[in-house]
């Protein structure tokens, strides 16, 4: 196997970009820049799945979350309204008695 010998220069016109002749490719001397049409499919569908996936997810929570509240907040109106029957019926119940009770002491005095 012999070794290949690849050249390279800096070009005057983009200081940041090398030119191999060999590969025929530029590369920026900074970073190579993340985008996903550089990756292939294998690499690409789960960065794109993953997100979607989570997107799902918190929908789904936050949709399920609003259900359990808004029927814990009804069945909290439900209760305050038969306890507030409750305490006024035993309120009448209590005042009337009351007015007995007084009306069978007042009638001996």
């Amino acid at each position: 196997m012999g070794s290949v010998e690849i050249r390279s220069k800096q070009t005057t016109n983009s200081p940041g970009l090398i030119d191999v002749r060999a590969g025929i490719r530029k590369v920026s001397s900074v970073a190579a820049r993340f985008s996903l049409s550089n990756l292939a499919i294998k690499d690409r569908l789960p960065l794109l799945i993953g997100p979607l996936l989570s997107g799902i997810i918190i929908a789904s929570t936050w949709a399920s979350y609003r259900g359990v509240r808004e029927s814990s907040l009804e069945l909290g109106r439900q209760r305050l309204q038969n306890l507030t029957q409750q305490l006024a019926t035993i309120s009448q119940q209590s005042a009337a008695t009351l007015l007995n009770k007084t009306l069978i002491v007042g009638g001996f005095l």
